[in-house]
């Protein structure tokens, strides 16, 4: 039986690194495609079992779904959609012929329950399934007046979301608690209380801290919405609102609430210092001051916000016409974007498009601002991604409160991403000497093993162990020991083929495996290896010439001397002891 195979076509590298190493681990082929137009051309080609495509290439090649769907030999084949935080993402993609979606920034364990439905069981149940665990995932608790409870209910329900309706303000934290829903709506302007000691209890709690709140406020109660900001929510919604503004706002908090969750949960290793983690530290001008770019030409309205933003922290740039806006957003230095929906050079929906295609800009926020007070611009702007839209005359305080959340918002979803890469490669990568970790080296072996069996080649692995690396820590210390260890990789890696893998697989030990090597190429390979290590000057040679290095090393062979991975890491092993016992600086087959 052949493996199941999934196709990705993401754009996103660190995303795509992720679901591949997930997709890797559980013996699955990956096989990606870099571009929509070249999406049906490999899945005709290689036949994937599913395929799970990012949504912005469904957009710029929407034609993809629909073919996929209409052509009889692939109709059956699963199409996933990855969605970001634009609403109306995931009914696009159904519409588009998707069979189920999920939200970007993937969450690994509901990335695989969902692959697996797919791949393993009859799709028409697993979609049913699917819908349930999204309409239980969605949980909105409502605080507010039993008539706004209710238009809410409606509208959620309508949008496979559930509500949790509360009646009294001493029942919020309680139930909260208990139910721990996805996100928490509450109106801060009531009879009984403006809400805000609510808010503070909500985020002193430990159970109810992540959970982002949502704020309504009558147009006229400035000061209750800028106290419940400061209090702790994360986003307000100015009453009267259409449903759309609703629904946008929600799913702003539903991704807030993901994101959260990813972001604890992919916290690195606290022994590895930042810096060799990749992670670097801002300058302060860079911590203090955000970029937010203002895109148009009318005076008026530019007036009007720049005398609003004036007195933030933050850095305005300007510029005339759509298309100056999209060779700067290039730069990757803008956190928001206000633009004008009359732009000189294009409409605001295809500089909306042409701004998502845009890399690096897909999670940066727009807001719009027209000239006049029409719904149904605003509805579209809303639907095509905008955070808001506000009519002419700009109300300052309104803008003001909009731009601060929303800034606060990308700075925590760029330190999410910025966690989630670092997790993917403390998942793959050894930080002490750059090397693949163990973790990989397993899936990797595995994987090369089952195409072997198809393809019918050798594989050869070397296991490569230091002679007295003890003796040597305890002589020159851990600091010389771990130097050691990085200029040993450097000379492995620099002594294999760009197909082979090397790995440290813990302490002093490495292992390579070499796809398409029988036993004499891999002697070959460790001989070489052997003779640049002899060769090699290394940094500590001035302290004592007594201390030469050298390793011992063993050699195993798929098929031939093992049927499993397992059984060929244990032959290599024993090579390798029974090399160290004929002396130091052995290799044994």
């Amino acid at each position: 039986m052949r493996n199941k195979s999934v196709m990705l076509a993401v754009v996103q590298e660190a995303q795509r690194k992720l679901m591949r190493s997930l997709l890797l681990s559980q013996n699955i082929a990956v096989q990606e495609a870099e571009t929509a137009h070249t999406v049906l051309d490999t899945i005709r080609r290689q036949k994937p079992d599913l395929v799970v495509i990012e949504i912005d290439l469904l957009y710029t090649s929407i034609q993809v779904a629909h073919l996929l769907k209409v052509e009889a030999r692939w109709a059956d084949t699963p199409l996933i959609a990855l969605t970001s935080s634009g609403l109306g993402d995931e009914r696009k993609a159904i519409s588009a012929g998707c069979d189920a979606y999920l939200n970007m920034p993937i969450d690994p364990q509901s990335f695989q329950k969902t692959v697996n439905r797919f791949l393993f069981k009859k799709q028409m149940d697993t979609f049913a399934q699917g819908e349930e665990e999204a309409l239980e995932s969605g949980r909105v608790l409502i605080y507010a007046s039993p008539f706004e409870q209710k238009a809410i209910q409606e509208v959620l329900l309508q949008n496979n979301l559930q509500g949790l309706m509360v009646a009294e303000e001493l029942k919020v934290l309680e139930t909260a608690q208990i139910e721990r829903p996805d996100v928490i709506l509450l109106d801060v302007v009531r009879p009984e209380g403006d809400g805000i000691e609510l808010i503070k209890s909500l985020k002193e709690s430990a159970a109810t801290s992540p959970i982002p709140i949502l704020i309504l406020v009558p147009p006229e109660a400035q000061e209750a919405k800028a106290a419940g900001l400061a209090a702790g929510a994360d986003d307000f919604l100015v009453k009267p609102y259409r449903q759309i503004e609703l629904l946008v706002r929600i799913e702003s908090m539903l991704n807030l609430r993901k994101y959260r969750q990813q972001a604890a949960e992919s916290k690195p290793e606290s022994g590895v210092p930042s810096a060799e983690r990749g992670e670097k530290k801002p300058a302060a001008g860079d911590r203090d001051q955000s970029v937010v770019l203002i895109v148009g030409e009318t005076e008026r309205e530019l007036k009007s916000v720049l005398h609003a933003l004036e007195c933030l922290p933050i850095k305005l740039e300007k510029v005339p016409s759509g298309m100056e806006a999209l060779a700067y957003l290039r730069g990757g230095k803008v956190q928001l974007v206000i633009a004008d929906f009359l732009l000189p050079d294009m409409d605001s929906f295809e500089f909306f498009r042409r701004m998502k295609e845009t890399p690096g800009c897909r999670f940066v926020p727009v807001i719009v601002t027209a000239c006049v007070d029409n719904e149904e611009i605003k509805t579209k702007c809303l639907e095509l991604g905008a955070e808001d839209c506000f009519s002419a005359p700009v109300n300052g305080r309104d803008l003001k409160a909009r731009v601060k959340a929303l800034l606060s918002d990308k700075a925590r979803f760029d330190k999410m991403q910025s966690q989630l890469a670092v997790a993917l490669r403390s998942a793959i990568i050894d930080w002490s000497t750059g090397l693949h970790s163990r973790s990989f080296f397993n899936a990797f072996l595995n994987l090369e093993v089952r195409r072997s069996v198809r393809h019918n080649y050798p594989i050869s692995m070397i296991l490569v162990d230091i002679d007295h690396f003890q003796a040597f820590n305890d002589s020159y210390g851990s600091p010389a020991g771990d130097a050691l260890l990085r200029e040993l990789a450097l000379i492995i890696r620099r002594g294999v083929r760009d197909i082979d893998l090397c790995a440290r697989l813990g302490g002093d030990e490495f292992g390579i495996i070499l796809p398409y090597c029988d036993r004499a190429g891999a002697f070959m390979v460790a001989q070489r290896i052997k003779q640049d290590i002899q060769a090699h000057e290394f940094f500590f040679n001035s302290i004592s010439d007594a201390d030469k290095i050298s390793v011992s090393m063993g050699i195993s062979m798929f098929p031939g001397d093992t049927g499993t991975p397992a059984e060929m890491i244990e032959k290599a092993e024993t090579m390798m002891h029974l090399a160290r016992q004929k002396g130091l600086n052995q290799i044994g087959l």
